[in-house]
């Protein structure tokens, strides 16, 4: 983010276990900061280290190999600088690894990278630099976890930031997760996923959006509860708790929502996005069915076209089998109409049901 342009230099100095913020020169530094002058080898700060533990990050990763079943269980991972987008624990190239009861923290980078095969389960991953799990493969399970207050650098978190993102996949389940706080998304799949689940996890007070399936492709999104999701100030329909964005074939049934005041539910957005072939990701085939949504302020849900009317796109949200049926949404009474968005209409519930949607849906004021 322009607030923080050293998010990306991994080197970390830590006073008493917290980690100092880097400076970008020697005359701007404050107190809680840290100065790497690399051609004298100093590190020079402002807070007295007296009496303090003071630690300098210095490998890059824990673990990383190419070797097959590793298993890593019942350790602590922190400290490493770990680059963007590569982990303390590395396993992208490796197969069929499994890191669990682990306590992942305090890594530059992203604190886990999983690769084809991989399982993450029963592991507290917390304050790493830039994310807790990145990665692609096939095959890979994210289970049991307790993922939290990642991204403390300043990564974009429309870049990739946050709880978990993985990319590039097939067989991906998110599963029994409780992921909070996270400077970014909650759980994220994103270029070209396909056969991803997303069940039973508890997604809550993420800055972006809790659970974002986005230019990818089938998917079932069930069974979790989502609380106080895009509260991070991106704006427009990207503040919600479920995002569908420019995939197919997603099923989004039962999931419980409390949605925080001026954020949405659950979203569909298609921009025209193309792939690097040329060819066009399209938002359609998604079936939003049998949730229950509960809005702090005044609801919002639906699904938005962002396209011009020259894009092959423009009606892809109408015209291709987009389906809102059976959802329950509550509102305050102070806030009945809502914002119901339908391709590039925004509209309010009546309106939204004239539209076709929400045959068996109701909207519920309390």
């Amino acid at each position: 983010m322009p607030s923080a342009p050293n998010c990306n230099q991994p080197e970390a100095l830590f006073f008493d276990d917290k980690p100092l913020v880097r400076a970008a020169s020697q005359t701007t530094l404050a107190n809680g900061a840290f100065y790497l002058d690399y051609a004298r080898g100093l590190i020079v700060v402002v807070d007295d280290p007296t009496g303090r533990k003071v630690e300098l990050t210095v490998g890059f990763f824990a673990f990383e190999s190419f070797a097959r079943d590793v298993r890593i269980s019942n350790v602590i991972v922190e400290k490493y600088a770990s680059v963007a987008q590569k982990g303390a624990v590395h396993a992208r190239e490796g197969v069929g690894w499994h890191i669990e009861d682990c306590e992942v923290r305090l890594n530059s980078g992203s604190g886990i990278d999983v690769g084809t095969g991989s399982v993450v389960r029963n592991c507290d991953i917390h304050h790493n630099g830039q994310i807790g799990i990145v990665g692609n493969g096939k095959g890979i399970r994210i289970e049991d976890n307790h993922i939290w207050s990642n991204n403390t650098k300043g990564f974009d978190p429309a870049w990739e930031a946050g709880g978990a993102k993985i990319a590039v996949s097939d067989g991906v389940t998110f599963r029994g997760n409780h992921v909070h706080d996270n400077n970014g998304p909650g759980l994220w799949c994103d270029i070209e996923c396909r056969n991803v689940l997303y069940e039973g996890n508890r997604v809550e007070n993420n800055h972006d959006v809790g659970i974002f399936h986005e230019i990818s492709f089938d998917a079932v999104i069930r069974n979790n509860v989502l609380r106080s999701n895009g509260v991070g100030g991106r704006g427009w329909l990207w503040a919600s708790d479920i995002v569908v964005a420019a995939s197919q074939d997603v099923q989004v049934t039962g999931n419980t929502l409390t949605v925080a005041a001026g954020s949405c539910g659950i979203v569909l957005i298609d921009q025209g996005r193309r792939a690097e072939n040329g060819r066009e990701y399209k938002t359609r085939d998604n079936i939003i069915r049998g949730n229950d949504m509960t809005f702090a302020g005044a609801p919002c849900a639906g699904g938005v076209s962002d396209t011009k009317p020259t894009d092959p796109n423009f009606a892809v949200i109408e015209r291709d089998n987009n389906r809102f049926d059976g959802n329950t949404y509550r509102a305050p009474r102070t806030n009945p109409a809502g914002r119901f968005v339908w391709g590039h209409e925004v509209t309010d519930w009546e309106g939204f049901r004239r539209k076709g949607l929400e045959p068996t849906g109701r909207l519920d004021l309390f």
